[in-house]
């Protein structure tokens, strides 16, 4: 194709159990080196994932465009669905025009402690997710978005985390977004337009941090939530049925450093969303829920 660009069309998922590199932006097999992005594009053919990244290795993509993942009824991860204990790296890509229940774009589960992704100069956009997650699900792991190229824009979510959810499980979770050109901007969901941070019954906790890594304040605007929490919604969980018990409460948790928040739109919480449990093991007292502005 023209500019660079060339398009692989991808009939069904494709089931990777080992660590590999795949790199696009190569005009023929002969070419000295790569110009542009590859697109693996996945529609057409059965309701799937782009990619699906499975295992414990480590992999890394490079110079794609993932689009057209159409996972069906209650599957998860439309462009990539990532499932492991290893790193995921993607680079220099863009994951976009996705749909699943979970993770529009991309839907990531670890399966151990060292399980990690990250995410550098890669756009996530206009993705949909039926329920959370619209442009991607950072699940019991840990993941970094960096790079002047990295956004989070105009994705949906019917439930949660319109651009992006953090959840815990059965191990804790957290999310590093260090900057980016254009933020987190223009994705809409019922809880948390732009960002949710949310916890389970696991009694393990939830973190968020963003902060800038070149002086430029990082962008969180023009994010919408039908319910509450426009820009963050930060929601611990909180199980009325172990009153009395230590540790049916779990700590979500946002820590904000040089960013920018405006112009997002909720009924509860334009900005944030803030919630907690007016309870604890040794008398009631506010806990579950935190929010750190510009602590070092």
């Amino acid at each position: 194709g023209s500019g660079g660009e060339r398009r692989e069309q991808i009939a069904q998922a494709d089931d990777v159990a080992v660590s590999v590199e795949i790199r696009g932006g190569w005009d023929t097999c002969s070419s000295a080196t790569p110009n542009g992005m590859t697109v693996l594009d996945g529609s057409g053919g059965q309701a799937r994932s782009v990619l699906a990244l499975r295992g414990d290795g480590n992999f890394t993509l490079r110079d794609l465009e993932i689009t057209g993942g159409d996972q069906a009824g209650d599957d998860d991860g439309g462009g990539i669905h990532f499932q492991g204990g290893g790193i995921l790296h993607i680079i220099d890509s863009s994951i976009t025009g996705n749909s699943a229940d979970e993770g529009g774009g991309l839907y990531a589960h670890g399966t151990t402690q060292l399980a990690e992704v990250i995410l550098e100069d890669t756009s996530v956009s206009f993705n949909t997710a039926r329920n959370h997650g619209g442009g991607a699900v950072a699940q019991e792991l840990e993941m970094t978005v960096r790079g002047v190229g990295s956004a989070l824009v105009f994705n949906t979510a019917g439930g949660s985390g319109g651009g992006l959810l953090v959840r815990s499980g059965g191990r804790v979770s957290y999310v590093y977004l260090t900057g980016g050109a254009f933020g987190v901007q223009g994705n809409t969901a019922a809880r948390g337009g732009g960002i949710a941070v949310h916890t389970g019954p696991e009694a393990l906790d939830a973190e968020l941090q963003v902060y800038s890594v070149d002086g430029n304040p990082v962008l969180i605007a023009g994010n919408t939530a039908t319910e509450r929490g426009g820009g963050i919604d930060v929601n611990p969980y909180y199980d009325v049925d172990l009153i009395g018990f230590p540790g049916s409460e779990t700590t979500a948790r946002a820590k904000l450093r040089n960013v920018d928040i405006q112009d997002n739109l909720a009924p509860v919480g334009a900005a944030i969303n803030l919630a907690h449990a007016d309870w604890g093991p040794f008398g009631a007292e506010a806990m579950g829920g935190g929010l750190y502005l510009n602590v070092t």
